[in-house]
């Protein structure tokens, strides 16, 4: 099955460089782990299923 992306998609999507550094961004402000928590709380209460062991 081919996937089909909206024209233009691959010149506005970050690369891989961009990425790890704003995740490294996030982990610097100590913001990481409570954005994890909360999209895991968000998921759950849309139903599905958790990301986190013991949340």
């Amino acid at each position: 099955m081919d996937v089909v992306l909206p024209a233009g998609f691959a010149d506005t999507a970050p690369d891989a460089g961009t990425l790890w550094d704003f995740r490294e961004a996030l982990i610097k402000a100590d913001a990481l782990d409570a954005i994890i928590e909360e999209f895991d709380r968000a998921i759950n209460r849309a139903g599905f299923i958790q990301l986190l062991q013991g949340s």
